[in-house]
């Protein structure tokens, strides 16, 4: 009886398995759509152009800074502003064109510079040095500045010379001040004769040669010093006169050039002796 219900269960499960429909394929929960070069082209195409126009539509948005009042210029087919745009693209650079109008080179100027913060500083190094406080930050800010053409103007009309002088004679005992105070002299008369005569006229050369004195083994020191003699010197005959009627500028500068200077700063000194020598 038991062989005879295993046969029957066989053949019944046999007969199911040659007769049952096919089922469908299993659903997934995504499908893959295939698709070619051309079709995934089109579809590029189309998604730029829609984020061309969401873009054009921010920049049709934004409202740029009145230029009412500009100085009377402009139009883009007469080429009067030409000068002026082209000078507005150098000063703001191209990341910054939606900001400021391009044909107003003044106005990217103003927003450029940092005129006021920089007569802050100023007075920041008169106040701490009258009250006996080193103006470390301010100095170094100002040494940092001071490359700039524009701000070079800045500092010397609002009394940076003088304010940096008088921290160096003060806190002479402040290495990091006398190198900053030295690449704040040197940056302010580079390529620029009326700071040269400033400097020379409000004791800057002579904080220079004291600062070579008190640190006769700092690079930074000996380094900047050199750099600022060469700049207060070049096409300047009474700056450089000063420095042949001081009697220890060749020993100095013979003595900087045993240290381990930059090339640059090996140079400066290299020809500023070379000048007192003549």
């Amino acid at each position: 009886e038991k062989t005879r219900n295993v046969l029957v269960r066989t053949q019944s499960n046999r007969y199911n398995i040659e007769n049952r429909q096919p089922s469908a394929p299993p659903r997934s929960s995504y499908s893959i759509k295939m698709t070619s070069p051309s079709d995934r082209l089109l579809s590029r195409q189309k998604s730029s152009s829609q984020f061309d126009l969401i873009r054009n539509k921010k920049r049709s948005s934004q409202k740029l800074p009145s230029t009412s009042s500009a100085s009377p210029s402009t139009s883009p087919a007469d080429g009067t502003g030409l000068a002026r745009r082209c000078l507005s693209d150098s000063v703001v650079g191209k990341t910054h064109r939606m900001s400021f109008p391009r044909t107003n080179a003044a106005f990217s100027l103003v927003q450029r510079s940092g005129a006021p913060l920089i007569r802050e500083v100023t007075s920041s190094i008169r106040t701490k040095t009258a009250s006996d406080f080193p103006p470390n930050n301010e100095v170094n800010t100002l040494a940092t500045c001071a490359t700039d053409p524009f701000y070079k103007v800045v500092i010397s009309s609002s009394g940076g010379i003088r304010a940096t002088v008088e921290a160096m004679e003060k806190f002479k005992g402040h290495d990091d001040i006398q190198a900053a105070g030295c690449g704040v002299l040197g940056s302010l008369c580079l390529r620029n004769g009326s700071n040269q005569t400033l400097i020379q006229q409000q004791g800057g050369l002579a904080a220079i040669l004291e600062a070579m004195r008190m640190y006769p083994l700092s690079i930074a020191v000996q380094s900047s010093a050199c750099d600022a003699l060469m700049n207060l010197t070049y096409q300047n005959a009474s700056n450089l006169c000063q420095l042949k009627e001081t009697d220890d500028a060749v020993a100095l500068i013979q003595h900087a050039l045993q240290r381990f200077l930059p090339p640059s700063c090996r140079e400066s000194a290299s020809s500023v002796l070379e000048s007192i020598l003549e």
